[in-house]
């Protein structure tokens, strides 16, 4: 994703309440510096920088 648009940011808000009304988790991703990235911080929406499908392997 390379834009996310007030429409957009709008609609993930009203996910984000549909399920903290149900009780579940939605989880969203926006990789660091991304314009997704930047909107989310900006408007204060929680979301996960590092990419839940590819855990990163131990160190050490």
């Amino acid at each position: 994703m390379t834009h996310l648009a007030s429409a957009g940011v709008a609609a993930l808000h009203r996910l984000l309440a549909q399920h903290r009304d149900s009780g579940t988790t939605l989880r969203l991703y926006a990789p660091v510096g991304g314009a997704a990235d930047m909107i989310m911080s900006l408007v204060q929406m929680a979301h996960e920088t590092s990419d839940p499908d590819y855990p990163r392997p131990p160190v050490g």
